[in-house]
C-alpha cells in the first residue's frame, strides 16, 4: 500500500475512533474538550485535505484543505462555497451520496469529482466521506487526495493507447488488404496450391485445388489428405512423410482426382517451420503437367508414326541434299531399287545419273525451284533391268534449318494395284452409303442433288425407282422452312464451312416431319465443286426431349410447391391457434348472453367470421396437402349430375354447357366437398376465358395410364384411372403461362382483378395430388384449353363405408387432462369443458402431464393432447402415457389431415382427433365419442 493510502486509512481509523469516544462523553464537557483539542491536533498534522460539513455550511476545514482549495478560512466559515466549488458535472452525484449518508443508506463512500479552486483552476480529487456526529448532529467528514497529476497521466496514457489502437487497425486494415490480393493471386493461379497442418488436415486451399478435387472449400477444410485422395493416398505418402520430417520433396507422378479425371502432375511438397523449428505443416503445390506430357507422347508417337511410316511404307523414301547426296532411303526403297541402303547413299554425281534417264536432274532442279513436283522416271534395279517409277518430290527444312529434299517413289505396278484397291475401296464405301438408315446425298453447285442414298428417298417417302434427282434441297422441306435454306445454303458458299440444322421436312404424300441436316462442302484444289450432307429424321429425338423436358418443369414445379406447401402449413398452423382463441373466448362470451342482449349480435358475427377464416384457411392448408379430408366411396357423374343446377346458376347465360359423361360408375375414394370445389374451380376458370360466349364441356371417361405416359409426367404410376376432363372454347394460353398456371397466385386475369387471387388451381392440384391422382391441362392462344384431371378408380364391389354417428355418453362426474402450452388456448379449452361440466386438470407440456397422470391416473378419464408442443411432443408424450397405462383414452388436437404420416403412425392408439379451431359443440361432440366408447 503506498504511504498516502496508509495515511489516509490511518486517519479514517483516528476520526471513527474520535467519533465514537466524542459519542461516548457527551456527559463530560472536560473529556469532551480534550478529545477536541487531541482531534485538532491530529487532524492538523495529517497532509491530506479534511473539511467537515453540517447543514450546508463548513464546520471544520484543515490547512491541506486551504492550501489545495486557495480559499481561506473565512471565506469557508462564510458560505457554502464547497458546494459552489463542485463542478456542475459532478454536483448531482455528490448531493445524492449526501443525501443517503445522511438518511442513513449507506454511512461511506469513495468517489472521484472535480473541484474549480478559488483562482479558477480545476483539480480532480478523490474524496472519501462518511457520516459523523458533529455537536451532537448528523454532518459530513470529507477526505480528499489530489490527484489530478494521476488524471492527466491517465488521459495521457488514454490518447496513447487510442493512437496505439488506430495505428493497429490502419496496419490491421493494410495487413487484410495485402492478404486478401494474396488470396486473390493464389486463388487464380493454375497450379492447385493447399496447405496441412502436421496431422494433414486442410487448412487452406485455393479454388483450382477445389476444382480438381471436385469439393467446395467449406467441405474441404478440416478433412485429411488420406479422407480426399482415398486409394491414391499411398502415391503421396512416402513423400508427405518425407516433407513432415523437414524435407522439401519435389516429383513427377499420376493422380486420379476422381470422377474419371487423371492428371499428370508435378508435385511439389515444402515444409512449413514453427519458431521451434519444428514443422507445423506443409504446403503443396500440385502443377498439372497433362499438356506437356500429352505433348511429349504426341511427339514421341509422332516420331514413332514417322519412324514407321518410314520403315513400313510400300513406297521407297530417300532424303537427299540439294546437291543429289544421299543421306538415307527405306527399306522399300531398297526394294524396289534392289540395292542396299549403304549401296543407296554412295549413288551420287555420275554414278546416280548412269543408273536413270535423263530426266532424274531435271527433277531436282524442279523441285528446288517450286518446292514440290512430281514425274516419272526410269532407274535401273540392282538386277540390271529398267524399273518405271513414280516420282514425288518436296523441299523441307531440317532440324539444323538447313534444307533437304524428301523423295518418294513407287513403280508403277505397286501404283496399278493401288487404283484397284481404291475402286474396290469405293465400291465397299458405296454399298455402306446404300444401306445406311441415315439418309446421304451430294449437290451440284447449282443446289441439284447429283446422289443420294435409298434412305433418303424413303425418308421423305418416295419409291427407289422415283427420279428423285430432279428434286432440290428446298423442295425437301415444309414451305415455312424454304427460305432459311436457301440462307443456309448461300451462307455455306460463302463461308466454305460445315453447316448443322434443324427443318421441318416434307414428304411426298405431304406430311412433315423434323430432320437434322448436316452439310459440309466439297473441295477440289481448294474450290467448291459440290456439297455433301446427311439427313437423320429426329421426331423420336424430339419426342424424348420434349417429354424430358415435362418432367423436368413438373419436377421443378413440384419442388417449389413443397417448399412453399411447408411455408403454408406451418402459418396455417399458427392461423389455426390465433382463430382457435378468437372462437372459443367469443362463445364462451355468447354462451353468457341471450339474444337481444348488448353484444350478442356482434359475437354472433366473430364466431361468422371465424369460421370463414378457418374455411380459408382450410383452402390454404388443402393446397399444401395438410388439409383435412373425409375420403368415401363416390361416383363422380353423380357428383357431376348433382352439381348441374350450381354449375348452371354460375355460368353466364351465354356459354353453352354439355355434359359428356361416361355410361356406367366412375368410382373413386374422394372427399365430396373436395371434389364439389374441383369441378367448380375449373368450370369458373372455363367460363371466365370465355367472356364473350362459348361451349364448355365436362366429361368423364374411363381410361388406363400406360408406362409410356407415367414417364412422362412426374410421380403419376400406372394403372386404372377415372378421367373429368373440363374443355372451353375460349382465348387460350400460350406456352409461358402454362408452365405456372399451378403456381400459387399466378393469374393469367389483370393484375389489381377482383375476380380471384390465383389460388384456385393451385389449390384444385393441392386436392387432386391429395386423392393420389394427376391434373394435366393442353392450351393454345386462340383454341381453348382443356383441363384433364385423373382420380385412381376403385373397384364398384367395394362396400360403401359409412358415416358414424357419435354418441354422447350420460352425464358423469369424470375429470380430463389436458395438455397444452399455449396458456390461453389452454384457458379456453378449460373453461370449454367447465362450462360442459367435466372437471379439468391443465399440464402445460408432456412431463407435466406424464407426473398428473401417474399421481392422478384413477382420477383422470381422458387425455386430451396438442401434437406440436416443445420439448417433448405430443406423439411422444401419447406414448410415454401409453407405457403408464396401454388403456388411457386419448384425443389429439390437431391443425393437421388424418392422412398425413403422424396420424396415421399415431391413429391405433388415440380415440379421436379434434382439429382446430373448434367450439364448444365440436368439442363436446368429440369428447362425447370418446368416452361413450
Amino acid at each position: 500500500m503506498r504511504y498516502n493510502d496508509q495515511i489516509k486509512e490511518q486517519s479514517v481509523e483516528k476520526l471513527s475512533g474520535i467519533r465514537l469516544k466524542v459519542a461516548e462523553s457527551e456527559s463530560g464537557i472536560n473529556a469532551s474538550n480534550q478529545w477536541e483539542s487531541n482531534y485538532r491536533g491530529i487532524v492538523s498534522g495529517l497532509t491530506e485535505a479534511i473539511y467537515v460539513i453540517q447543514g450546508g455550511s463548513i464546520k471544520f476545514a484543515n490547512e491541506a484543505f486551504l492550501e489545495l482549495t486557495g480559499f481561506s478560512k473565512a471565506e469557508l466559515l462564510a458560505g457554502n462555497v464547497i458546494e459552489a466549488s463542485i463542478h456542475r458535472d459532478d454536483q448531482k452525484m455528490a448531493a445524492q451520496y449526501r443525501t443517503r449518508r445522511l438518511r442513513g443508506d449507506d454511512a461511506f463512500h469513495r468517489y472521484e469529482l472535480r473541484l474549480v479552486c478559488k483562482d479558477s483552476s480545476l483539480k480532480w480529487v478523490e474524496i472519501k466521506s462518511t457520516l459523523i456526529i458533529w455537536e451532537g448532529k448528523p454532518a459530513d467528514l470529507n477526505v480528499l487526495n489530489d490527484i489530478t497529476d494521476r488524471k492527466r497521466d491517465e488521459e495521457n496514457l488514454r490518447r496513447y493507447r487510442d493512437d496505439m489502437e488506430k495505428l493497429v487497425e490502419n496496419r490491421t486494415a493494410e495487413l487484410r488488404e495485402s492478404r486478401e490480393m494474396l488470396k486473390v493471386v493464389i486463388d487464380n493461379l493454375p497450379e492447385a496450391i493447399s496447405y496441412t497442418d502436421s496431422n494433414e488436415r486442410y487448412l487452406f486451399n485455393n479454388t483450382t485445388h477445389q476444382k480438381w478435387w471436385n469439393k467446395p472449400y467449406e467441405n474441404f477444410i478440416g478433412l485429411t489428405v488420406q479422407e480426399v485422395m482415398r486409394d491414391e493416398y499411398e502415391i503421396v505418402r512416402a513423400s508427405r512423410a518425407s516433407a513432415l520430417a523437414g524435407q522439401e520433396i519435389s516429383t513427377e507422378t499420376t493422380l486420379n482426382f476422381g470422377d474419371g479425371v487423371t492428371r499428370d502432375i508435378w508435385l511439389r511438397i515444402v515444409p512449413c517451420l514453427g519458431a521451434g523449428s519444428e514443422v507445423k505443416g506443409v504446403v503443396e503445390i500440385i502443377e498439372d503437367i497433362s499438356d506437356i506430357k500429352r505433348g511429349q507422347r504426341k511427339v514421341a508417337e509422332s516420331e514413332l508414326k514417322f519412324r514407321s511410316v518410314f520403315e513400313h511404307s510400300m513406297d521407297g523414301i530417300l532424303f537427299t541434299a540439294l546437291d543429289g547426296a544421299i543421306f538415307a532411303a527405306n527399306p522399300a526403297a531398297c526394294r524396289i531399287l534392289g540395292r542396299s541402303e549403304k549401296e543407296i547413299c554412295q549413288l551420287r554425281g555420275d554414278k546416280l545419273q548412269n543408273l536413270a534417264d535423263p530426266g532424274l536432274p531435271g527433277l531436282l532442279q524442279k523441285t528446288k525451284l517450286d518446292r514440290r513436283t512430281e514425274c516419272e522416271v526410269n532407274l535401273k534395279h540392282g538386277s540390271g533391268r529398267w524399273i518405271q517409277i513414280e516420282v514425288r518430290s518436296a523441299i523441307v527444312r531440317h532440324l539444323d534449318d538447313e534444307e533437304r529434299a524428301v523423295v518418294c517413289f513407287r513403280e508403277i505396278e505397286a501404283r496399278k494395284q493401288s487404283e484397284e484397291t481404291l475402286r474396290q475401296s469405293e465400291k465397299r464405301y458405296r454399298e455402306l452409303i446404300e444401306f445406311l438408315p441415315v439418309g446421304v446425298f451430294e449437290l451440284d453447285l447449282t443446289g441439284r442433288f447429283i446422289f443420294v442414298n435409298p434412305a433418303l428417298k424413303l425418308l421423305h417417302g418416295y419409291r427407289q425407282d422415283d427420279d428423285f434427282i430432279q428434286l432440290t434441297p428446298i423442295e425437301m422441306v415444309a414451305a415455312e422452312d424454304r427460305a432459311k435454306v436457301a440462307e443456309d445454303i448461300q451462307k455455306l458458299v460463302d463461308e466454305q464451312t460445315m453447316l448443322s440444322g434443324e427443318y421441318l421436312g416434307f414428304r411426298k404424300d405431304g406430311t412433315t416431319f423434323p430432320l437434322l441436316v448436316n452439310v459440309t462442302p466439297i473441295l477440289a484444289k481448294d474450290e467448291i465443286v459440290g456439297f455433301r450432307g446427311a439427313v437423320a429424321d429426329v421426331t423420336t429425338l424430339k419426342r424424348t426431349e420434349r417429354e424430358k423436358q415435362i418432367v423436368l418443369t413438373q419436377f421443378f414445379q413440384r419442388e417449389k410447391l413443397e417448399a412453399l406447401s411447408t411455408l403454408v402449413g406451418g402459418l396455417a398452423h399458427d392461423f389455426n391457434n390465433i382463430l382457435q382463441i378468437i372462437l372459443g373466448y367469443s362463445q364462451l362470451l355468447l354462451d353468457d348472453r341471450e339474444k337481444g342482449e348488448p353484444n350478442y349480435v356482434e359475437l354472433q358475427t366473430i364466431i361468422l367470421k371465424v369460421k370463414e377464416a378457418a374455411a380459408l384457411i382450410q383452402k390454404l392448408l388443402t393446397f399444401s396437402q395438410q388439409g383435412q379430408t373425409s375420403p368415401s366411396r363416390l361416383d363422380l357423374n353423380n357428383r357431376i349430375r348433382a352439381l348441374t343446377t350450381l354449375i348452371c346458376q354460375t355460368v353466364p347465360k351465354w356459354v353453352q354447357i354439355h355434359l359428356n359423361l361416361t355410361e356406367g360408375p366412375t368410382m373413386i375414394r374422394a372427399g365430396y366437398h373436395q371434389i364439389d370445389q374441383v369441378i367448380m374451380n375449373l368450370v369458373s376458370n372455363a367460363s371466365e376465358a370465355m367472356p364473350k360466349g362459348g361451349k364448355l364441356t365436362i366429361a368423364t371417361k374411363e381410361v388406363f395410364l400406360h408406362e409410356e405416359y407415367c414417364t412422362g409426367h412426374l410421380g403419376v404410376k400406372p394403372g386404372v384411372y377415372v378421367m373429368l376432363s373440363v374443355t372451353d372454347t375460349g382465348s387460350g394460353m400460350d406456352e409461358k403461362a402454362l408452365t405456372r398456371i399451378f403456381e400459387p397466385f399466378f393469374s393469367t386475369k389483370q393484375r389489381g382483378s377482383a375476380r380471384g387471387i390465383g389460388l384456385g388451381l393451385s389449390v384444385t392440384q393441392g386436392i387432386v395430388q391429395q386423392h393420389g391422382g394427376h391434373i394435366s391441362c393442353n392450351s393454345k392462344p386462340g383454341k381453348g384449353t382443356e383441363f384433364k384431371v385423373y382420380f385412381p378408380a376403385i373397384e364398384t364391389s367395394q362396400e360403401i363405408v359409412g358415416a358414424v354417428t357419435p354418441t354422447i355418453p350420460a352425464r358423469e362426474i369424470v375429470t380430463i387432462l389436458v395438455v397444452q402450452n399455449n396458456p390461453v388456448i389452454a384457458e379456453i379449452v378449460k373453461k370449454s369443458l367447465e362450462w360442459l361440466g367435466y372437471p379439468v386438470i391443465l399440464a402445460n407440456n408432456g412431463s407435466d402431464a406424464l407426473e398428473n397422470y401417474k399421481t392422478r391416473k384413477e382420477e383422470i378419464s381422458l387425455v386430451i393432447i396438442d401434437l406440436v408442443m416443445p420439448q417433448i411432443s405430443g406423439r411422444d408424450c401419447l406414448m410415454e402415457l401409453l407405457r403408464v397405462d396401454p388403456k388411457v383414452k386419448v384425443l389429439i388436437f390437431s391443425n393437421y389431415a388424418p392422412e398425413t404420416d403422424l396420424h396415421k403412425e399415431i391413429s391405433p392408439f388415440v380415440k379421436g382427433f379434434i382439429y382446430k379451431p373448434f367450439g364448444i359443440t365440436e368439442l363436446r361432440e368429440a369428447v362425447g365419442r370418446v368416452l361413450g366408447d
